[in-house]
């Protein structure tokens, strides 16, 4: 699947595969925001939201295998731009998914 980092200012493109592990780092984020979201204790959810923003940098990092100078770049991109840029790319990655072996078996 082709990627690339032109909301956040890099011009880069990817051929990213979508692994296991880049689908487990995509759910971890979106659970650790979930769990920012969850809690009642103020500093816990700053914590939380500490957290998934240094996981989301890590994420697109990971996902792009980006140079230093580039994850500077993410870390001083907008903060509403960076979240919004890693739903958009999760919800590519999941939209990605091949078929079931359900679903291939009907198709033949």
């Amino acid at each position: 699947m082709k990627l690339n980092l032109k909301k956040l200012g890099i011009n880069k493109t990817v051929e990213a595969k979508i692994t296991n592990r880049v689908a487990r780092n995509a759910l971890q984020v979106a659970k650790m925001a979930t769990a920012s979201d969850a809690t009642d204790d103020d500093a816990l959810a700053l914590d939380d939201q500490i957290g998934m923003i240094e996981a989301i940098v890590d994420f697109i990092d990971n996902v792009f295998k980006l140079t230093d100078k580039q994850v500077d770049q993410i870390w001083d991109c907008d903060f509403s731009t960076t979240q919004e840029f890693f739903g958009e790319l999760s919800n590519a990655i999941f939209e990605a998914k091949p078929l079931s072996p359900t679903e291939a078996g009907a198709k033949k």
